[in-house]
C-alpha cells in the first residue's frame, strides 16, 4: 500500500517529497513501523488523501478523486 500510494503521488504530484517517502519505504519493513495518514501527508506533501475533523474532534479520512478531462 504505501509502494502504491507513493508511485501515484510521484506521478500526479510535482511538490511530492520523494526523500521522505524514501525513508518511510526503508521504515516500512520494521515490526515497530507505524504511520498514521496525518503524518504521511504532512512529512510527504501528499495530496491524494486528506484529513478532516468532524466536529467532535474525532478524524475522517478521504480519498481525493482524479478530474476527468
Amino acid at each position: 500500500t504505501l509502494e502504491f500510494l507513493g508511485t501515484l503521488e510521484q506521478i500526479n504530484n510535482r511538490n511530492f517529497k520523494v526523500v521522505e517517502f524514501d525513508h518511510f519505504k526503508t521504515q516500512s519493513g520494521l515490526p515497530s513501523f507505524v504511520l498514521s495518514v496525518s503524518e504521511w501527508i504532512e512529512k510527504t506533501n501528499a495530496i491524494g488523501i486528506i484529513v478532516k475533523k468532524e466536529k467532535d474532534g474525532r478524524r475522517h479520512n478521504k480519498r481525493l478523486k482524479r478530474k476527468q478531462g
